[in-house]
């Protein structure tokens, strides 16, 4: 499930906890969908192009169905220096930001 309208995205990156780990930051606010799933919202940096652009946003889909806690609202943020980083080192990474968000909230 991800996270769509404009209001959504500016609703966590507000209200949410955020934290960082390397390259990466996210924001973190209870949420989710009626079923409890997380939704995911991705915010990548536009100065790379498309095609790098949305090969990063493949690779953050797939590490945050590995790490995100459940009925939870995630926005993460990246640039293009992901794409230099071994996918497990980039999982490993979101993972801790994550953690970090939720011990501060």
């Amino acid at each position: 499930m991800s996270l769509r309208s404009r209001a959504e995205f500016q609703r966590v990156l507000r209200d949410g906890t955020r934290a960082r780990s390397g390259v990466l930051a996210v924001a973190l606010t209870p949420g989710g969908d009626d079923l409890g799933r997380t939704r995911v919202g991705l915010a990548v940096a536009t100065g790379s192009g498309s095609v790098v652009r949305n090969r990063i946003r493949r690779r953050l889909k797939e590490a945050a169905r590995a790490v995100s806690p459940p009925g939870r609202d995630l926005v993460v943020r990246a640039d293009d220096r992901l794409l230099a980083l071994p996918f497990q080192e980039m999982v490993e990474m979101l993972g801790r930001a994550v953690r970090r968000a939720e011990e501060r909230s």
